[in-house]
């Protein structure tokens, strides 16, 4: 199995099961027509930034530097299955050292950031990435970072 039909089982997975958790097994209204997302920002506790796109495309960044990031091509990821799962582990609550998410809507100019109840999805996603990420252009950095500094490591298990 080719590692995006691995991811695309993940998401469709994840998306079905957050679903009946937060509905009580109960499919949520489907008349509900959701607004149309631009990007998904994924802010890890590290340091990463990861923007997740409606073509499949995904960018990690580590801090603001130009060339620190790197990307995965169109294709790599079921945004809206990500999306239903993201909406679906939303709180309210503040998470100490919690993942938060922001969604960035066509009909806002901005986004504010929210936190998930469970990063475990995220964590399943940067792993399946692997060493898939090509560095930006003019970068030289990034495969250093990440190495140095893991998007989610693997010895922190926390959930949220």
């Amino acid at each position: 199995m080719s590692g995006a039909m691995k991811t695309m089982l993940i998401l469709s997975l994840v998306a079905l099961l957050s679903g009946m958790v937060a509905t009580g097994g109960v499919a949520s209204d489907p008349r509900r027509e959701p607004e149309q997302a631009l990007k998904i920002t994924v802010f890890p506790r590290q340091g990463w930034i990861l923007d997740f796109y409606p073509d499949g495309r995904v960018h990690a960044q580590w801090g603001s530097l130009p060339g620190d990031g790197a990307s995965l091509p169109e294709g790599t990821v079921g945004f809206e299955a990500l999306l239903a799962a993201i909406r679906r582990l939303r709180v309210d609550a503040k998470i100490e050292n919690g993942t938060q998410v922001a969604v960035l809507e066509a009909s806002a100019p901005s986004a504010t950031a929210f936190y998930v109840s469970d990063d475990t999805l995220f964590r399943y996603l940067v792993m399946s990435f692997g060493d898939r990420w090509r560095q930006d252009a003019g970068g030289t950095r990034f495969h250093e970072l990440l190495e140095a500094n893991p998007i989610y490591p693997a010895d922190a298990n926390s959930k949220a």
